[in-house]
């Protein structure tokens, strides 16, 4: 199970998470823009998630890790949890479902705690494609086997790493050691009940 160093409180990881796309952007930001070239790998990427039910996110960053699950329908995501280990004897769970909020379900407690939307907790990839958010694509660049797209975000850019057969993400790449690996899973996780509610 993850490791995070103690005193890191969930909030860092998930504030460094690209979840379901390129960068975490409140709903109601600008979609990707830039390159023509570069959006239409964009969006055959996500056509290509039409039949992969779930997606697994394995992050980590300076130390900090973190996992994601989005749950896909017709390469949508529907539903999210994410756990993050603090070095507790159990992780931090966040789970959201299609049309409701964000539940938290910190160790030792007995109940699940309401994230508001503002919130830097807040899962908000649910209702999005995998791969979006606000940014600038760049031109594809092509290897052997993958396709690299870089997109910059308020002056920092990243990489996402395609695989040229498939279309699918293989990994997220941006500074400071920053990595999320992407394996797609071959049938939907069962989320867990956020009830009781504190």
């Amino acid at each position: 199970m993850w490791r995070l160093p103690v005193g890191v409180p969930a909030v860092a990881v998930l504030a460094l998470a690209p979840v379901a796309g390129a960068v975490r952007a409140p709903a109601t930001s600008p979609t990707l823009s830039g390159d023509p070239v570069g959006l239409r790998l964009v969006r055959q990427v996500n056509r290509s998630y039409a039949n992969v039910p779930a997606v697994r996110l394995d992050m980590t960053a300076v130390g900090l890790a973190a996992r994601f699950t989005l749950i896909l329908r017709n390469g949508t995501v529907v539903a999210e949890r994410a756990l993050v280990d603090e070095g507790a004897s159990d992780p931090t769970l966040f789970v959201r479902r299609e049309h409701e909020a964000t539940f938290v379900h910190n160790p030792n407690r007995n109940c699940w705690r309401f994230v508001p939307t503002g919130d830097p907790q807040a899962l908000t990839d649910v209702g999005k494609p995998v791969l979006s958010g606000a940014g600038r694509v760049s031109r594809p660049r092509h290897a052997a086997t993958t396709v690299t797209l870089t997109i910059t975000r308020q002056g920092k850019a990243a990489r996402a790493v395609i695989d040229k057969r498939t279309l699918h993400l293989l990994r997220y790449e941006a500074s400071r050691g920053y990595v999320a690996r992407f394996t797609n899973l071959a049938k939907r996780p069962t989320l867990p009940s956020t009830r009781p509610r504190c």
